[in-house]
C-alpha cells in the first residue's frame, strides 16, 4: 500500500568545542551548536560537580573549576518536531599548565598579618625546594613543602634576621616532568 509507512527525517546533532583541548588556567570553553534540522536541544557537561544541563543557551560556554587537568565528557541532544533524536559527543580535554610567583619583599614582623612569610605560589607543582641565603652566602631557610614559608628567621631561631636583602633559590618539577629552577633576591622589612 502506497503512504503506509510515513518517515520523518532524523536530525543532525554536531557541535564544537574551542579551545580544546583547553588548560587550567583558562578553562573557559566555547561551544558551537552545528546541528541541523531540530526545534530542541539539550546540552550535558559532565565531571565538573553534579550534572549541568542546558537547554536554554543554543551556544553556552562552560567552565571547568576543577584544577586538576583531566578529559571531560559533554553530549549534545537535539529533537525535531516530530520526535526524533540524534546525540553527539565531544570529550573535552582540560590539559595541566604551569605558573609559579614570588615576592620581592615581605614583613614578618610588623604583625599586621599580611606578607608574614616569603614562600612561593603557583600551579602545577609537583616537588618544590627552596633555600634563603644572607648576603655571605650562608643559609638561613630551606623548605621542601611551598605550603611552609620562611618567617624571617635565621635557621629557626628566636631571633629575627636583620633587615636586609636575601638571595633564594627555588628548584621545581611541574606536573609534566619539566625541571625549572630560580633564583633571586627578596627584601626583609621590619
Amino acid at each position: 500500500k502506497t503512504s503506509y509507512v510515513t518517515v520523518y527525517p532524523t536530525p543532525i546533532a554536531s557541535y564544537t568545542a574551542t579551545p580544546n583541548p583547553g588548560n587550567v588556567t583558562e578553562p573557559l570553553i566555547y561551544f558551537t551548536n552545528q546541528s541541523q534540522d531540530y526545534t530542541k536541544f539539550w546540552w550535558t557537561f559532565v565531571g565538573t560537580g553534579p550534572l549541568n544541563i542546558d537547554s536554554v543557551n543554543v551556544d553556552p560556554t562552560h567552565f571547568y573549576s576543577d584544577e586538576s587537568a583531566q578529559i571531560y565528557f559533554t553530549h549534545l541532544i537535539v529533537e525535531n518536531l516530530y520526535g526524533c533524536r540524534d546525540t553527539a559527543y565531544v570529550p573535552v580535554e582540560i590539559k595541566p599548565e604551569f605558573t609559579f610567583y614570588i615576592p620581592n619583599a615581605f614583613s614578618p614582623s610588623n604583625d599586621d598579618g599580611v606578607n608574614d612569610y616569603f614562600n612561593g605560589t603557583g600551579i602545577g607543582i609537583a616537588t618544590y625546594e627552596m633555600w634563603v641565603f644572607d648576603r655571605w652566602g650562608e643559609r638561613v631557610f630551606y623548605t621542601d613543602d611551598i605550603k611552609k614559608g620562611w618567617n624571617g628567621k635565621v635557621q629557626g631561631k628566636s631571633a629575627e634576621g636583620k633587615q636586609e636583602v636575601y638571595v633564594w633559590k627555588v628548584k621545581i618539577a611541574d606536573v609534566l616532568g619539566k625541571k625549572h629552577e630560580y633564583v633571586g633576591h627578596v627584601t626583609l622589612i621590619k
